[in-house]
């Protein structure tokens, strides 16, 4: 399913009617994200690539953001239940169904690939191969970002870290246990330290309790 073109002002808040989750997404999560997902706008527009890709792209917001600046975005995720749902889209995005460990685009087609705030949530053995897949995508010299929680969350007392675990907590035992999980391994460090690649630049977001992780390929 692919959603070619959409209007700007109302794509973020349209939903169908068969979207609770999108709604309680849109109106009580994404609210709480959005300071961080400026952040990762500006980022991707300072890097002036003209291709992008994000994996997980979930509510779409993220991509839309990078779209309505007149980048050209290619968002996909696993399903569909999240995506918006009016007719007319920028031109500059399209939304696809795919699985991140297994994209259906060629080697190097993409200037930065990204995902924000996923990661965190898959179980262990998905993690890795959604990497490779955002570097395999890649084009040479190209960055990848990742937007993730900060493995400092397991020790901090902060209101702002508090929140983020009542949040995953009430995600589910599955969802928390992969949260829990995530961390104890390095985060998206420790992900990476497995693939060979370091963090190139760190870019802290939520009160220090995520990071916009930069990585050159």
């Amino acid at each position: 399913m692919v959603h070619d073109r959409y209007r700007q002002n109302n794509a973020a808040f349209s939903f169908r009617r068969d979207q609770p989750q999108r709604r309680f997404y849109m109106f009580l999560i994404e609210p709480l994200l959005i300071k961080a997902k400026n952040s990762v706008t500006r980022r991707v527009l300072g890097l002036k690539p003209k291709q992008v890709l994000e994996v997980g792209c979930g509510t779409c917001l993220q991509s839309l953001k990078i779209a309505q600046s007149g980048v050209k975005v290619v968002g996909v995720d696993i399903s569909d239940k999240m995506f918006p749902s009016a007719p007319d889209i920028p031109e500059e995005l399209t939304i696809q169904v795919a699985d991140g460990t297994n994209l259906p685009f060629p080697d190097d087609s993409f200037d930065l690939t990204l995902i924000s705030l996923a990661l965190h949530e898959m179980a262990a053995g998905k993690r890795l191969p959604i990497i490779k897949e955002l570097i395999r995508t890649l084009r040479p010299g190209g960055t990848m970002l990742i937007l993730d929680y900060d493995t400092g969350i397991k020790n901090s007392s902060s209101l702002t870290s508090w929140l983020i675990k009542a949040i995953e907590w009430l995600a589910g035992k599955e969802h928390h246990a992969n949260f829990r999980d995530f961390l104890r391994n390095g985060g998206v460090p420790g992900l990476l330290a497995v693939l060979g690649y370091r963090v190139s630049r760190r870019f802290a977001v939520l009160n220090g309790m995520a990071a916009i992780f930069e990585v050159t390929i």
